[in-house]
């Protein structure tokens, strides 16, 4: 739970509407493109379990951090040089989400391998888990990870927003 201030910021880009979280301590929270504006701060407010996070698109740091996930979805983005504050999780989540960060652009891995690299082998439902609590869609790469058998797996914000991040990096490698 995060304990310090939350500040958000929306943007609306050709896919949608953006919104992320940022605390003192780096971005906390991000949503995938969505319909409208409400959607997708209900989505910040959701995943920071608060009543509401205040909206301010003049923030500088969530200004930078919406430009670089416009830039993603643009194919000019390939990595995040910021700091983070992943809202929530486990030891273990953090644990995988440091672990499928480390996933390059473009490239693709298994539950099964991610599980193996951070020294916790046969634990590709608990990876999967984690990656589906996973705050940072994009940043944090969770897309990049799909089943053994090569089918896409779970994604918290559908598989075909799965299938288009793979398909929009696979068009920019």
């Amino acid at each position: 739970m995060i304990k310090h201030a939350v500040f958000g910021a929306t943007r609306k880009i050709r896919e949608g509407w953006l919104a992320a979280g940022v605390t003192e301590k780096g971005l906390a929270c991000l949503c995938l493109p969505q319909k409208t504006l409400r959607e997708a701060q209900g989505i910040i407010n959701e995943r920071l379990a608060l009543q509401s996070v205040h909206f301010n698109t003049a923030f500088t740091r969530v200004k930078k951090i919406l430009d670089l996930i416009e830039g993603y979805f643009e194919g000019d983005v390939k990595h995040f040089p910021i700091p983070l504050d992943p809202a929530n999780g486990s030891a273990f989540d953090r644990r995988v989400w440091e672990g499928a960060s480390r996933i390059a652009y473009g490239e693709i891995k298994t539950y099964a391998w991610l599980g193996a690299m951070i020294g916790k082998p046969g634990s590709a439902r608990a990876v999967g888990g984690a990656l589906g609590r996973n705050p940072l869609p994009i940043v944090i790469p969770c897309h990049r990870i799909i089943k053994s058998d090569g089918s896409l797996g779970g994604f918290g914000a559908g598989l075909w927003w799965k299938r288009r991040l793979l398909d929009l990096e696979a068009q920019f490698r």
